[in-house]
């Protein structure tokens, strides 16, 4: 089976930003899409590689530090061009550059990436989101269920499009652009539970 052979390579893929990751009893782990997510951006302006602006998208700092207070697991999913690295580790340097460079966020000076536990990136263009590929999805699982075991894995994001792949891989999913909500509208906390048993139906 593809997961048999997937195993084997999850050390690869795999970046643990802690060194020491908690165990956060049997919550789910909650994964989000970065951005127009967890920040919000300009357009990308290729004489300084990076965004002209980035922020926190509103609520995004607050609602993260809620959920880290209250014990759960954070994880990001991140399309990147395949050339900003051909490893996990220069990805997520490449990355922390980008955002370095553009961000402009009034009420917080830099982004704060020890929300996060683990930060995952496609290896390759052909793996990301969006494209009707799941193994990118089928990779954070596994390489997850590597460290927890069996858990309710739970993805937010603002693309239609990547929810719905989200789900079909096997996550729960929450589209934060919900019809009658100001965006972003994150899944509130108080209702994590219940929203994951209508997803086992």
């Amino acid at each position: 089976m593809a997961f048999g052979l997937l195993s084997q390579s999850l050390h690869i893929f795999v970046l643990i930003i802690m060194s020491c990751v908690a165990f956060a009893g049997e919550k789910p782990i909650m994964v989000f899409d970065m951005g127009k997510t967890i920040s919000d951006h300009t357009e990308f302006d290729p004489v300084t590689d990076a965004f002209k602006r980035e922020w926190y998208a509103p609520g995004a700092y607050e609602y993260l530090n809620r959920l880290k207070a209250q014990g759960f697991t954070l994880a990001m999913m991140i399309n990147i061009p395949e050339e900003w690295g051909d490893t996990q580790e220069r990805k997520l340097e490449k990355l922390k550059k980008v955002v370095r460079t553009g961000w402009d966020d009034p009420d917080h000076a830099a982004f704060d990436w020890t929300h996060f536990d683990f930060i995952f990136f496609p290896d390759n263009d052909l793996e990301r989101k969006g494209t009707g590929n799941l193994i990118f999805y089928h990779k954070v699982i596994a390489a997850l269920a590597r460290v927890f075991g069996h858990r309710d894995v739970l993805f937010q994001g603002e693309n239609p499009i990547e929810v719905a792949e989200a789900r079909r891989a096997g996550m729960a999913a929450w589209d934060i652009n919900r019809v009658g909500f100001s965006p972003p509208h994150y899944l509130p906390i108080e209702q994590i539970d219940d929203f994951l048993k209508t997803q086992r139906r």
